[in-house]
């Protein structure tokens, strides 16, 4: 008798366990999709709307006569803190200054 028990009750753990796994999974699963759907629907401003400079030798061959060069990296911390106010500036400045990234 005291068998049976042990075994109902390790078949119990058992499936207690798969349920707990199960969920971790679904739930994981679940986070990612919706960050992904975040970034793909997320309408703000990126480095990519802009008009950008590739190559150090294009800074001078703009058509204005005044604009701004912003360089920039992805990995830099100070970069990354003023980065929408960078992007907000340069999508709606007063002076009318042209921004390349």
């Amino acid at each position: 008798m005291a068998t049976y028990k042990n075994k109902h009750k390790r078949k119990s753990n058992d499936k207690f366990l798969s349920y707990v796994l199960i969920g971790f999974a679904i739930t994981f699963f679940v986070i990612l999709i919706s960050m992904v759907l975040f970034n793909t629907f997320d309408k703000s401003l990126d480095y990519d709307s802009f008009d950008t400079v590739d190559d150090y030798s294009e800074i001078t061959l703009q058509n204005e006569d005044e604009y701004l060069v912003y360089w920039y990296s992805e990995t830099c911390p100070a970069c990354t803190t003023i980065k929408e106010k960078v992007l907000e500036f340069s999508d709606s400045n007063n002076a009318g200054i042209k921004v390349y990234f």
